[in-house]
């Protein structure tokens, strides 16, 4: 066999390798003469073997970062078992795609007959031929996975394998199972965190909205409420989608998936109770904000409602107050009847103007009130019926004060008509009221005390008494005619009038007591001195009636005389019963008499 050389790199063209630089082979092809050691072994062909069936592929590959090779490159791939040489079996690399044409790069064994230096496994271009690429002391029967030197006289290339395709689809399974746990694991713990954090943030969302809702629960507080809790739901949901299918893959996190799969259902049920709380009370919300709007415009046009009523009715009180003025200039007028007119005539127009302010002021408030029935808020109603109920008293208020003005003219002539119905009868009560003044003073002695009044005092107290009765009778004889038809303006002077008469009248009815009081004493004395003279009688008669029968009485009367004494003691006896009834009579007569005493 012919010492082994460095194989040039192969025509990859029909496999789908690209072909390299000529410089680049030409360097290679040179370098591996170089490299040629010293032990030459006499070309040997191989034995021609038959083709046998595929007894299975190898993979040859490098994890290192030399991927770049071209010799790397070269000898990587799957190789198909085609042969034996020297009791091993050889491969040939395959094709790049299916149908295309195998490439001339062959695994195969040497064992040691041209010496230790050739015995192994090798990479070569053709089997037993003498331009190889990698070499492998190995003689182990099947190609070993490590150890592979590259160039073959080169160092041992740890990161270049050659293990077959089945042992290697276990290692890609078993490195795939390990690879999808520790996926498995750390999605799982990826997803536990996800949860976590979902769940706790979405209880943080629902406490920030139920403080947003407490705060003020207005639309904007439920649209912002709404718009936070919103998509938390579907956040949820999308983790636990992801979650729960990994319950049964989650080995010692199991716990854990559960807790937190837990979390988020309490959060998802929470947060729907929150939105559904949010539905719910949207509807009430929009009415209350509904309301106070139109509370608020109603507030407003109450207030430009009052404003135009409240103008109204001050202005109906102001010339109210300038009609009252212009009246009293009426009375400062006094007897200056042409001031006295202008007067009046001012005080009637104002007066009429006055009346017509508050007459449109009340209709306007009616108005008003009628408008306010249609206000949808019970506050403001409330308070509009009040104030402008209060504006309908100020304004009756003022009309009672007008009332007795709207007829000043007439009032001014019935005054006229008045002061001289006035004076007329002022002309007969005045002396009237003299002579009771008069009698007053002609009866002042009987209220003296310590003496008694004279008969010619009493006579001259009553005949004053009785002339002043006479004139005031007839002064409220014709007060009483003037008074009767009167009305109005006239009735209430001549009612002033009337009062003095009657003031007159009781002074008159009190000296009429006064002396009728010391009549009936007068009379009093007489009658008790009557009676005393009439029971003195008695006592006299009584006492004579005892003289005589008194010596009977003691038993020492002579029987000569009793004849005469019997006779004198009937006389006596009748003489006592005599002097009793008439004292009897007197005393029942003076009874009847005392009744009609007043004092």
């Amino acid at each position: 066999r012919a010492p082994p050389r460095l194989a040039p790199l192969p025509d990859h063209s029909g496999c789908g390798v690209r072909r390299l630089p000529k410089q680049l082979v030409d360097m290679w092809n040179t370098g591996a003469r170089q490299l040629v050691p010293a032990a030459v072994r006499p070309p040997v062909r191989p034995a021609a073997v038959a083709p046998t069936k595929d007894s299975g592929r190898l993979v040859v590959t490098s994890t290192g970062d030399d991927k770049e090779e071209f010799v790397i490159q070269t000898l990587t791939g799957e190789f198909q078992e085609q042969a034996q040489n020297h009791g091993r079996s050889t491969y040939q690399k395959c094709g790049a795609t299916a149908g295309a044409a195998a490439p001339e790069v062959f695994l195969y064994y040497w064992d040691g007959r041209d010496g230790p230096s050739f015995e192994g496994w090798w990479f070569g271009k053709s089997v037993g031929g003498n331009e190889v690429w990698s070499h492998n002391q190995s003689k182990a029967l099947k190609p070993p996975a490590k150890g592979w030197k590259i160039p073959f006289a080169g160092p041992v290339r740890n990161t270049f394998s050659v293990v077959p395709k089945e042992q290697q689809a276990k290692a890609t399974a078993v490195a795939a199972r390990a690879t999808a746990v520790a996926a498995v694991s750390e999605n799982v713990k990826k997803l536990n965190e996800e949860a976590a954090t979902t769940a706790a943030e979405v209880m943080t969302s629902v406490e920030h909205a139920r403080t947003m809702l407490s705060d003020s629960t207005t639309i904007e507080a439920l649209d912002s409420a709404e718009q936070l809790l919103q998509p938390l739901p579907a956040n949820i949901m999308k983790v636990q989608k992801q979650l729960e299918p990994l319950q049964g893959q989650a080995g010692s996190l199991i716990g854990e998936v559960r807790t937190n799969l837990q979390k988020l259902r309490q959060a998802l049920t929470t947060c729907n109770q929150e939105l559904q709380k949010i539905k719910i009370a949207r509807p009430k919300v929009l009415a209350k904000e509904k309301q106070k709007e139109a509370e608020a415009k109603e507030v407003a046009n109450l207030d430009e409602m009052l404003q135009d009523a409240t103008d109204k009715a001050n202005s109906a009180e102001d010339m109210v107050e300038k009609t009252v003025i212009h009246y009293d200039m009426v009375e400062a007028a006094g007897d200056d009847l042409t001031e006295a007119q202008n007067a009046v005539e001012q005080t009637q127009e104002l007066a009429t103007s006055s009346q017509l302010k508050i007459k449109e002021a009340l209709a306007l408030i009616g108005r008003k009130m009628v408008t306010v029935k249609n206000y949808q808020s019970e506050a403001v109603r409330e308070k509009a019926n009040t104030d402008l109920n209060n504006l309908r008293i100020k304004l009756r208020d003022a009309n009672q004060k007008l009332t007795p003005l709207l007829n000043v003219k007439q009032e001014f002539q019935q005054r006229a008509v008045a002061k001289k119905i006035v004076q007329e009868v002022n002309d007969r009560l005045a002396p009237a009221e003299l002579d009771v003044d008069r009698a007053v003073e002609a009866a002042e002695p009987l209220s003296q005390t310590g003496s008694w009044p004279s008969k010619a005092i009493m006579k001259q107290a009553d005949t004053a008494i009785n002339v002043a009765a006479d004139k005031l009778a007839a002064a409220m004889k014709f007060l009483e005619i003037k008074l009767k038809p009167a009305a109005g303006l006239i009735k209430k002077e001549l009612e002033k009038v009337e009062a003095r008469g009657r003031a007159a009248e009781k002074r008159l009815a009190e000296l009429r007591n006064q002396q009728r009081t010391f009549q009936e004493k007068e009379a009093s004395d007489n009658l008790v001195n009557d009676v005393q003279e009439k029971m003195k009688a008695v006592s006299d008669a009584v006492r004579k009636l005892e003289e005589v029968l008194g010596p009977y009485m003691l038993g020492v009367e002579a029987e000569a005389d009793t004849a005469s004494s019997i006779q004198a003691a009937d006389e006596a006896v009748k003489s006592a019963n005599k002097a009793t009834s008439a004292a009897r009579i007197v005393i029942s007569m003076r009874l009847v008499e005392v009744k009609s005493f007043t004092a």
